[in-house]
């Protein structure tokens, strides 16, 4: 019976820190279509989680992870009296994409991710502009990426931050 009230007061502690934690939930577009979840960890950092369709000539699907700090908040305030971070981070991204230098070549890709963005809260809304290449293998056609790099396109996300 004790460890019974120890396993639930532990559960309901780990849902206590874990419900304290900001999150947010969006789209993220510009090379494909991206569903995004963010999980920050204190005020600093957090770890940002996308998964979508490439639209952008290497069509398929892929998931990136990139782990985030946050490098300053400027007081550029604003109309709306928002918050403005920067921020940039490494992390790994995996998938099955069109890289094909021979042609239509679908194949499993795994790759570095660095990202760097800007982002804009005001309330729970949240619009942030960021770059994240990937340097990465494509196992379809048996090398690295055209060119060295996937994904060195201007992206847009929309966020809730809850």
């Amino acid at each position: 019976m004790k460890k019974t009230i120890l396993v639930i007061i532990a559960a309901l502690a780990f849902t206590a820190v874990a419900s304290a934690q900001p999150r947010a939930v969006g789209i993220r577009f510009g090379y494909g279509y991206e569903a995004q979840y963010q999980h920050w960890f204190g005020w600093e950092s957090f770890l940002d989680v996308t998964t979508g369709v490439d639209a952008a000539g290497d069509n398929g699907i892929k998931a990136t992870a990139t782990y985030n700090w946050e490098l300053f908040n400027p007081a550029w305030g604003g109309p709306w009296n928002g918050v403005w971070t920067w921020y940039a981070g490494p992390g790994v991204s995996v998938g099955n994409v069109n890289c094909g230098t021979k042609g239509n070549n679908p194949g499993f890709m795994i790759g570095l991710a660095v990202q760097v963005g800007c982002e804009y809260t005001v309330g729970h809304l949240a619009v942030a502009g960021d770059l994240r290449p990937v340097i990465g293998y494509h196992a379809g056609d048996d090398h690295f990426y055209r060119a060295g790099m996937m994904g060195f396109i201007p992206t847009l996300s929309v966020k809730y931050k809850f």
